[in-house]
């Protein structure tokens, strides 16, 4: 039998054996010893055990395999889950006359047993619910396989926590997951009362985790603590390493039979996948860790779907060719998608409206219906009702017109009674892949539209007066949404950051958010990347994951943004975009483990989006932060904000050469007196422009400080910080105001410089007049700082 962690495909075909003889048993839950089996190949180790079948008599067995002096005799029945409950478990001295005693007490008494528990309990299960008591017990006494016997294990302990526990889960958007953590009765206790990360531990069977990776993690469980001695009180038990290793067999167990889709490591792939399999405890005897039990579910695998013509989504983001249909001469979606079409440029010879009986609108041919159209277009619009959408898609289809559609039109799944014509799309979706180039793809449906500046066009059904194109620069950055209404939020917020791509991909009938990402990962002018997920179809967790991880390892920045979190919010998002929410503890770990950074709430996608952005150019080299502020609540209220839990930004220590540039500026300022240097440093409402600026470029050129802040309450008499006016002298365009001094120290500045504004509207043009030149503004300091610290933190993980 392999002891080792590499499994080959004779091992997977000896596995798939157990499971088989299971199968013809309709069963799709292992017995014990069968799970102690599958362990055992993959180099976990497990009490000594004998099976003994029901009608083997113990006086002719051999028993010189168990070395202790009590065994455990355990019935061994598909039937009987808690043996405990119906005396199906026994500590005998390791004795024929004892074992057979006790097998034979089981014999007798444990239907009778098991019938008093389901009567006392109300606990039948399914296929015993309408049989009589007699039928009952027969049934049970027929369920019974055998007895195990099992080594009494008398293993070392700990005042603390003792015992772990090490587990595989199927997910439906993840596929397999393995979790770590406290062991025994008290599991579900422990992790609903201590904080995310301290009692259990997730990681996805499908990314691939370096020892030290786990090692990390493995440093917040509570019972590693315990078990590795750091604990006050406790005894070392045991070394990380082992745990680690037996962490690492679950997550090759877990994908070895995973589905096929997601499974590619062996020659020979398994027919089944493990849909649970759970060690509780493993414990710990002479500084290795044995498992006590085992329990394992499983499946038959699933077919692999047809694949996508990923590649098609260049055909939808860069068209050559556009078509639409649900383009009225009066003003509806339809013409609004058109108008910001042309008016982004688009060739207009290029673009065909369907519109029977109509010669042109906007300027734009028209045709009668989708078989008329001239030729095969790289991306059709449809925005008509979702009732009249299907015969379109059905002629698009017949007819060969297209490589992708952009389905703006909703009703396809997001209310109940819209499940059939969600059916139709599909099925035609599915009649696509059947052409020689796969068909189409499809974005949506119920999406608000696409923003392509490489593809110069905009599908969004916002008029641009409700939803003004930035005047900035083209951004690095591209937003992968489900929510449309939360992307054009993002733009509007973030007006002057303008993204290189706004996708909005509504339901992901066809396309996901991971094929999105697949195709623009590769794209060398998109460097961030600001994704929000409302939920996954099936599987396509981990292909997300994965993209991430790959994303990040290419230097790139991903920000994301999960909703439905709880059990609101996952009926919410399934109403908006017939999503369904998964498991948010999964995704946050398996997420945050590829280098992405997962945001909490909106405020902080929205701020760490804006620092991604503007500070890409600069240079994170530690999380020493220099800040500086005119107001005393400020400098407060920032210090107050510099750690959580994981992420800490430090004040740093400013050197006598920092601190005499700083002098010099006070001198100058009259500051010298009335202020002394320290960190953070307090300018008071008395500083002028020169005085800031001086004082940000001593912490730029200051070797101890890695990132700063700039903060101004702007009411102050002493700065330029308004337009002009015959009520005062100050003048924000002049080249000397407080605005151009900032932005002048942050294009000189290779580390990142956050800058506070915080006043009320009349100070918005000062704010405004920054971030049109890129640089990132706050309107309030702890805001400001927890961004910063956040962004530092993420970037150092990276």
């Amino acid at each position: 039998m392999n002891k080792t962690n590499d499994i080959n495909s004779n091992t997977v075909k000896a596995i798939d054996k157990i499971f088989e003889n299971a199968e013809k048993e309709n069963r799709y839950q292992l017995l014990e010893h069968e799970a102690y089996t599958i362990l055992s190949y993959f180099g976990i180790k497990t009490p000594t055990w004998k099976f003994i079948e029901t009608d083997k008599n113990v006086n002719s067995l051999d028993f010189n395999i168990f070395k202790s002096e009590k065994l455990v005799v355990k019935v061994v029945s598909p039937d009987i889950l808690h043996k405990t409950d119906v005396e199906g478990i026994k500590i005998i001295a390791n004795d024929d006359v004892y074992i057979q005693n006790a097998i034979n007490d089981m014999k007798a008494n444990i239907a009778n047993n098991y019938l008093k528990w389901c009567k006392d309990e109300n606990k039948f299960p399914d296929h015993l619910k309408n049989k009589n008591d007699n039928e009952i017990i027969n049934n049970i006494n027929n369920s019974i396989k055998g007895f195990l016997l099992v080594e009494f294990i008398e293993y070392q302990k700990n005042d603390f926590f003792s015992e772990m526990m090490i587990g595989i889960r199927q997910t439906r958007e993840f596929g397999p997951i393995v979790s770590s953590g406290i062991g025994g009765v008290g599991v579900e206790f422990y992790n609903e009362i201590m904080k995310t990360g301290k009692a259990s531990k997730i990681y996805s069977a499908c990314l691939d985790y370096n020892e030290d990776y786990i090692d990390k993690s493995l440093n917040d469980l509570v019972v590693v603590k315990s078990l590795s001695g750091e604990i006050r009180g406790s005894k070392k038990l045991i070394d990380n390493k082992n745990i680690i290793s037996q962490i690492k067999a679950f997550i090759n167990l877990a994908k070895t039979f995973s589905d096929n889709a997601i499974n590619g490591n062996n020659d020979y792939k398994s027919k089944y996948i493990i849909d649970e399999f759970e060690v509780n405890p493993f414990v710990v005897i002479n500084g290795e860790m044995l498992a006590l039990d085992g329990l394992c579910k499983f499946k038959k695998a699933d077919k692999i779907s047809t694949s996508k013509p990923i590649n098609k989504v260049k055909n939808m983001l860069k068209p050559q060719s556009i078509g639409i249909v649900g383009v009225s001469e009066k003003m509806n979606v339809g013409h609004i998608i058109l108008n910001n079409i042309i008016e982004f440029g688009f060739n207009k010879e290029r673009v065909y409206v369907v519109k029977p009986d109509t010669d042109s609108i906007e300027g734009v041919k028209c045709y009668n219906d989708i078989e008329s159209i001239p030729e095969k277009l790289d991306l059709f619009i449809i925005t008509i009702p979702a009732s009249q959408t299907i015969e379109i898609m059905n002629d698009i289809n017949k007819f060969d017109k297209a490589h992708s559609i952009i389905l703006i039109s909703g009703g396809f799944g997001e209310k109940e009674d819209s499940g059939d014509l969600a059916k139709q799309l599909h099925d035609i979706i599915d009649s696509s892949r059947n052409n020689p180039d796969k068909g189409f793809v499809l974005n949506g449906a119920n999406c608000l539209g696409i923003y392509s500046g490489p593809g110069k066009y905009n599908t969004i059904f916002i008029p641009e007066y409700k939803l003004p194109t930035s005047p900035s620069k083209e951004s690095p950055l591209a937003y992968v949404s489900q929510s449309g209404a939360f992307m054009i939020t993002r733009l509007n917020n973030l007006f002057y950051i303008k993204p290189r791509y706004s996708i909005s991909t509504g339901n992901q009938d066809d396309l996901t958010v991971s094929d999105i990402l697949s195709y623009i990962k590769d794209d060398d002018d998109t460097k961030v990347y600001g994704v929000y997920i409302e939920g996954f179809k099936d599987l396509d967790g981990i292909f997300c994951a994965k993209l991430c991880k790959e994303i990040n390892c290419m230097g790139k920045e991903i920000i994301i943004y999960k909703a439905g979190r709880s059990s609101e919010g996952k009926s919410a998002a399934s109403g908006h975009t017939a999503s369904i929410a998964g498991d948010y503890e999964v995704f946050e770990e398996i997420l945050s483990a590829t280098g992405s950074h997962v945001c909490k709430n909106f405020i902080e996608f929205e701020s760490m989006i804006k620092l991604s952005a503007s500070l890409l150019n600069k240079k994170v080299n530690g999380n020493r932060v220099g800040i500086i502020s005119n107001a005393g609540f400020e400098c407060v209220g920032m210090a107050d904000n510099l750690s959580t839990h994981n992420n800490k930004l430090k004040l740093a220590n400013f050197s006598d050469k920092t601190k005499s540039v700083i002098h010099e500026a006070f001198v100058t300022g009259k500051l010298d007196k009335i202020v002394d240097i320290k960190n953070p440093l307090d300018l008071t409402p008395m500083a002028n422009d020169e005085v800031y600026e001086r004082s940000v470029m001593a912490m730029v050129d200051s070797d101890e400080v890695d990132v700063i802040v700039a903060s101004c309450v702007p009411l102050t008499p002493m700065c330029n910080t308004l337009y002009s006016s015959g009520k005062h002298k100050e003048d924000i365009t002049h080249i000397d105001s407080l605005g151009n001094r900032f932005i002048r120290c942050f294009k000189k500045s290779n580390k990142p410089i956050i800058f506070i504004i915080d006043s009320g509207n009349i100070y918005n043009p000062l704010a405004e007049m920054m971030e049109k030149e890129g640089l990132p503004v706050f309107r309030l300091s702890d805001i400001g700082i927890s961004a910063l610290r956040d962004y530092v933190a993420y970037k150092l993980r990276k």
